[in-house]
């Protein structure tokens, strides 16, 4: 029954799609585990396969945490261990074949959100700016055509009150399949809520990018009445329906109305109402979306607003009109000025206020406040609020920004706040999932700091899976952590091994074992652990110089943890995602060659300066000084690292040019806005081998030199 749905072949095209997926604030919660996942790949979804497709498989559990959406209200995320997400993305993946022709009939007609991509094996989607972009524009068309009378429609809690019958009953091959219906809605309720005793039939899981598929089809039923009856447009649950005239727009509404509630949808009262528009203009200044880029490290990738920029456009966001509208802050305006903006002295304070009484902007204004050069007001808010807002995630954003700011905080306040977060992890019963977390992660990264045993709170977590998350913190040996408290970690769920298995550098082999009692069972963390103990090839210094001889024929007879430093085990885990890759997956080998060059690059800047006079030093950051170059910036011919060492980056630029034109490493060219070109064949995949090998042993050699 179960074998069209979790056969090998489907898993890994469901891998390639959640890697390649454009649900970035979800995935940055697991990026640790993602990657001790691929170092044993192949082996890992055979075996995942093979106990899905028996029963043998059963979700451990999930964690439902809630992020700010106003002062009073919560949005629900869904944290599933990775084989979930696999499995999950697997059956979503084959519903998306299924349905595929049905959709194409409204698609970028009256609907314009998470559009089905044409090479789907290696995206899900379309890229979501192009498709959020034609929605807009056919806002606009649609009231310079005369359909100036707009109603606006949004959903109430869309994705917890989905009916499962629903559902399925859009998905042709499930019609006639009872025991499937059965098994896929059982482990959706089983996703959706974290007690048994909560599960229902209906509900999808937020967060994970397949839960955004099977909304979409869900609402293909309505999709399909409003083409026919009602000029409207549709992006996930912003329903926008024009109309000639006001009798018209009224009546409308109400047969829209109808329609959802015979769907189990409900309309929020605030967000359902019926204006005039001038130009189409004005629904984009309306709208709360989530139109920024959320990336990992801000100060680091985000192209930044200058302080007069920033400036002007928090002051927009804040005029009268938003209030009346936003009954408070404009939310797009807010959160782009927030992620991008540099503070003077007037949107310092401007955003401490923002950050302390509305909680939903808290994240992006800690990401803000940390571009500040005094941070002192901003730890002092940070430890209010851990004291104070009745939110989780606040609580968690707080700790994160506090571990960010840990070199900058005194003694005697650093010990406060690791007692704070000691209590927190002992009382875990009152306290919401994120704040444990966060609390954790602070906790970690003190004790490596501080070299204190207070880092074995953090493994006495009852909640397997925050142990799991939290790991993503520890970064070196932690004092009195041994055996017995790898032991105590022993459980059903795979991510709390691959967590510490992304750490294994750090770790002896017997200690890493003692984490997995059962020898005989294959697991992903175990199946890892072989991997990387097979890597350790006679003849080589260590295991990217083997993998280095054993993908290039690259002899290193020097050990490259002294070259590469702490970036030696990100090598490690592209050397190995470039074997895994090179035939399943040639855009992703391609990104994996690609992020080893660039670990090259920068080994061979940073080695260059710390050998050279101050006139002789190479540039390494943005002209403010605060952000890094970008790799192409770094390896560009006008650079004087490329003027320095002439040539002898050419291999780089060419694997780097090929990378940003590659299907399944971008959606679009980051540069044109193109589609890329078609995925690579074999015959180009060992020519670029060679240019990288290449290029390695040149740069590598120099490095040597130096």
């Amino acid at each position: 029954m179960l074998d069209r749905f979790f056969s090998y072949n489907q898993l890994a095209k469901a891998w390639q799609q959640i890697r390649n997926g454009q649900n970035h604030r979800y995935k940055y919660y697991f990026k640790h585990i993602y990657q001790a996942y691929e170092i044993a790949l192949e082996e890992n979804l055979k075996n995942l396969s093979s106990r899905l497709i028996s029963g043998g498989f059963s979700s451990p559990q999930v964690l439902r945490i809630f992020t700010p959406k106003s002062t009073t209200s919560q949005r629900p995320i869904t944290l599933l261990p990775v084989e979930d997400q696999i499995a999950y993305q697997a059956i979503a993946s084959l519903i998306a074949d299924s349905i595929v022709k049905k959709r194409r009939a409204t698609e970028f007609k009256t609907v314009f959100s998470n559009i089905l991509a044409e090479d789907r094996s290696a995206f899900l989607f379309e890229d979501w700016r192009f498709c959020y972009s034609r929605y807009q524009d056919e806002t606009e068309n649609l009231v310079k055509s005369g359909y100036d009378w707009v109603v606006t429609c949004d959903l109430a809690s869309f994705y917890d009150t989905i009916s499962h019958d629903i559902l399925f009953n859009q998905i042709p091959f499930l019609k006639s399949k009872p025991d499937e219906k059965e098994y896929i809605s059982n482990i959706l309720s089983q996703w959706t809520f974290e007690k048994k005793y909560e599960a229902r039939k209906h509900g999808l899981p937020q967060g994970p990018m397949a839960s955004d598929l099977l909304a979409e089809v869900f609402l293909m039923i309505l999709d399909e009445t409003l083409v026919k009856e009602i000029k409207s447009i549709r992006y996930v649950d912003d329903i926008r329906i024009f109309s000639k005239s006001m009798e018209q727009a009224q009546s409308s509404a109400l047969k829209l109305e109808r329609l959802l509630r015979g769907m189990g949808l409900v309309p929020q009262p605030e967000k359902f109402s019926i204006r005039q528009l001038s130009d189409g203009k004005e629904l984009h200044k309306m709208e709360a979306s989530e139109t920024y880029d959320f990336v990992e490290d801000p100060d680091e990738n985000l192209p930044l607003l200058n302080k007069e920029q920033t400036e002007g456009i928090l002051t927009e966001a804040m005029t009268e009109e938003d209030k009346q509208i936003h009954k408070g802050l404009n939310p797009t305006l807010t959160k782009f000025s927030l992620f991008r903006g540099i503070p003077n002295s007037k949107t310092h304070s401007e955003v401490l206020r923002i950050t302390e009484f509305y909680p939903q902007y808290a994240e992006a204004g800690f990401v803000f406040l940390r571009r500040a050069k005094d941070k002192k007001s901003a730890l002092n808010l940070a430890e209010k609020l851990l004291e104070r807002s009745p939110f989780g995630y606040v609580r968690y954003k707080c700790w994160d920004f506090i571990t960010r700011c840990y070199s900058e905080i005194g003694n005697a306040k650093i010990n406060k706040l690791a007692k704070l977060a000691c209590e927190t992890l002992k009382n875990q019963k009152n306290e919401e999932p994120t704040s444990i977390l966060g609390a954790a992660r602070f906790i970690l990264n003190h004790a490596n700091k501080k070299n204190t045993r207070q880092g074995i709170f953090v493994f006495r977590i009852k909640n397997r899976f925050i142990i799991a998350l939290a790991l993503k913190h520890l970064h070196s040996h932690l004092n009195g952590l041994g055996p017995t408290e790898f032991r105590r970690l022993h459980s059903d769920l795979p991510d709390i091994g691959l967590a510490i298995l992304h750490q294994h550098e750090i770790y002896s082999t017997h200690l890493l074992q003692a984490l997995n009692s059962k020898k005989s069972k294959l697991t992903p963390y175990t199946a890892g652990l072989s991997k990387l103990e097979s890597n350790q090839t006679q003849g080589t210094p260590d295991a990217v110089s083997a993998g280095l001889y054993d993908h290039f024929k690259i002899n290193v007879p020097h050990d490259l943890k002294q070259i590469l430093g702490k970036r030696w085990p990100q090598a490690l885990r592209y050397i190995v995602r470039a074997n895994v890759y090179r035939k399943s997956s040639p855009g992703t080998w391609l990104r994996s060659v690609n992020g080893l060059c660039e670990l090259f690059a920068w080994s061979l800047a940073r080695k260059h300066n710390a050998c050279s006079k101050k006139a002789d030093k190479v540039e390494l950051r943005q002209p403010d000084g605060r952000r890094f170059l970008k790799y192409g910036q770094l390896i560009d011919p006008g650079r004087k690292l490329n003027r320095t060492y002439p040539n002898l980056l050419d291999e780089f630029r060419s694997i780097n040019k090929r990378r940003n034109d590659d299907i399944e490493s971008h959606a679009l060219n980051e540069k044109t806005g193109r589609r890329p070109k078609p995925s690579m064949k074999s015959s180009e995949v060992n020519g670029l081998s060679k240019t990288a090998g290449k290029g390695l042993a040149n740069v590598i050699a120099q490095i040597e030199k130096l």
